[in-house]
């Protein structure tokens, strides 16, 4: 069974960025460790891990953009 494909968004911090860039943001760890897209659950809308499981629903979603 072919696993489906998660749902990618922009990074708040790239999205909100003010006055100073996205890579000049200390502590920044809104996307880690992913950069400026992250993949979030498509049932549960909650990021996913470097694997592509989601830890609310716990199912595997393909990390391909």
């Amino acid at each position: 069974m072919a696993r489906k494909p998660a749902v990618w968004v922009d990074c708040p911090g790239v999205t909100n960025d003010g006055q100073y860039g996205h890579y000049m943001r200390d502590h920044c760890w809104s996307c880690a460790p992913f950069w400026e897209r992250i993949p979030l659950c498509p049932v549960d809308k909650r990021k996913l891990t470097t694997t592509g499981y989601c830890q609310k629903c716990r199912k595997h979603f393909t990390l391909a953009e």
